[in-house]
């Protein structure tokens, strides 16, 4: 979970140096993403001018009692 914390800032980052520079550098950042772990897929999607980050793939995606991992939002 940090590492997908710590990628949303960098993403945040991308997004406001690629407006200040051509757009086409900031959408780069779409597609699919392994994270430095290793352990998580993230997918990074452009909606209108806004850049969201999706989990798509857990390399450990059920919890001990055998249920899907979520976040404290989930």
């Amino acid at each position: 979970m940090k590492q997908f914390a710590f990628l949303v800032l960098v993403l945040f980052g991308a997004i406001q140096t690629g407006y200040t520079s051509k757009q086409s550098k900031a959408d780069d950042i779409l597609g699919v993403w392994q994270t430095g772990s290793g352990k998580a897929h993230v997918q990074i999607k452009k909606i209108g001018n806004a850049y969201y980050g999706q989990i798509v793939w857990l390399k450990v995606p059920l919890n001990d009692q055998g249920k899907p991992k979520v976040d404290n939002n989930n």
